[in-house]
């Protein structure tokens, strides 16, 4: 009898590495020396398989100990002798380990574990972290419902919303404003035009922004020149804010640069009025 066997450490899980050994269509994917492998029937004792090697003619397996989650033997049959591959996990003080063996028996043992044995166990190390790798990625995918980061909605939509504010706030540089401050500067004339007063409150609740935030923004808007602010004639408790002719000057200049990156970017878009039909309808959900 002529036996060798190779031990690794895995973070994989009994059950992600299980799940590579039983899909024996795809064991060439984590052993690099096969070139394919078929089974005829469940992953169950008795069951017979083909298996290809790499520059090496094809032959039968039979799988002849099964002890899910656990162990499976699969036994290849040679001239007058038998080859016996042996997959093991095992636990030890909460560490998983994986076990590949080959045991050769029979009367020509001595010829095969010199011309096939020391060939297969020179391969040993890296298919088994090759196997132990794919486990690996196959517990981190389960974080995620998607397969690629293309297919999640909010990660687009995250990636998109800092190229559009990169760009717009490359635009409003030369105006000295940032983009909360146009966004500010903005909603308080677009509300200047539907009624006289208009108050913080409500441009905090036109744009959806902290009512604290409105607050310091307008506050800096102030000091550039670009917004007055005052008591509300018929509620001292509220804040009238209106655009002085400066503010009014750089808004319509920085409204240009701003709009014309729209076109550009939004432009390119095959329905864009869909895409706005589509984002106002998720906004009256909220």
């Amino acid at each position: 009898m002529w036996f060798k066997e190779v031990t690794i450490k895995t973070n994989a899980t009994p059950e992600q590495i299980w799940k590579l050994w039983v899909d024996v269509e795809n064991w060439h994917k984590w052993d690099n020396d096969i070139e394919f492998a078929q089974l005829n029937g469940e992953f169950e004792e008795g069951v017979c398989g083909i298996l290809k090697p790499c520059q090496a003619p094809k032959s039968t397996f039979k799988l002849i100990n099964v002890d899910t989650l656990n162990e499976f033997t699969a036994r290849s049959f040679l001239p007058f002798t038998k080859m016996d591959f042996i997959h093991k996990i095992t636990e030890e003080e909460g560490e998983f380990y994986i076990t590949h063996a080959v045991q050769i028996t029979g009367l020509l043992t001595f010829l095969f574990s010199k011309v096939i044995g020391k060939k297969i166990i020179k391969g040993l190390p890296n298919s088994m972290h090759h196997l132990s790798e794919m486990a690996e990625r196959e517990s981190m995918s389960k974080v995620f419902s998607v397969d690629t980061p293309s297919e999640s909605t909010g990660f687009l939509l995250w990636k998109t919303t800092n190229l559009l504010q990169r760009e717009i706030k490359r635009a409003l540089v030369k105006y000295d404003l940032t983009h909360t401050q146009f966004v500010i500067l903005a909603s308080a004339y677009w509300l200047s035009t539907v009624h006289k007063d208009v108050t913080q409150v409500e441009i905090a609740n036109f744009i959806d922004i902290d009512k604290m935030m409105t607050s310091n923004v307008i506050r800096k808007l102030i000091d550039k020149g670009l917004i007055i602010r005052k008591e509300h004639h018929l509620d001292t408790r509220a804040k009238v804010v209106k655009l002085t002719e400066k503010g009014v000057e750089i808004l319509k200049k920085s409204m240009v640069e701003v709009e014309r990156f729209d076109h550009l970017f939004f432009g390119k878009m095959s329905d864009q009025n869909q895409f706005n039909s589509e984002l106002i309808r998720l906004l009256n959900k909220q």
